[in-house]
């Protein structure tokens, strides 16, 4: 009996089930990610939605909850006047893009630190993609910085919100 080649068998049969093994598993992990990325945007939605029926408890939320807070509430606020003056001068299309670089610099500042502001700003993010019109998304984008403030969602003049 030659042991290398009993032992060379055992080697790849053994190889086999775990390869066999981690593909399942790695099957498996891929339909999880898949939900989990459902529920995530669920969440993400139902933290925006409460935070703009009660945007000053999300406030007090966060200012008790998020060690980033006070950066982010500075950084808003600076935004929401630059974005303004934009605004009204005819800049819709560079306000979008302002109030959309803050939502990410906040998100990257933050990262798993505030989940709820996170959320909220992930989940505007995703309103302010649902249409391709620069003045609604500025306006989605300003209504989540907004959230920030403590502020309730403005609708813009002459517009429908949804």
């Amino acid at each position: 009996m030659n042991i290398y080649s009993s032992n060379t068998s055992k080697y790849l049969i053994i190889n086999l089930i775990a390869m066999l093994l981690l593909t399942a598993c790695l099957n498996d992990q891929k339909k999880l990610s898949e939900l989990s990325a459902e529920e995530i945007q669920k969440r993400q939605l139902q933290v925006y939605e409460d935070a703009a029926a009660d945007p000053r408890q999300f406030k007090a939320d966060l200012k008790e909850n998020c060690p980033h807070f006070g950066n982010a509430l500075l950084t808003t606020a600076e935004t929401i006047q630059l974005g303004t003056r934009v605004f009204n001068a005819g800049g819709v299309s560079l306000t979008k893009r302002i109030y959309e670089g803050t939502v990410y610099k906040i998100l990257f500042t933050i990262k798993d630190d505030c989940m709820n502001l996170s959320d909220a700003l992930q989940a505007g993010l995703a309103k302010a993609a649902e249409t391709d019109d620069h003045h609604d998304q500025a306006w989605a984008l300003r209504n989540t910085l907004d959230l920030i403030m403590g502020g309730p969602p403005l609708k813009p003049p002459g517009a429908q919100m949804r």
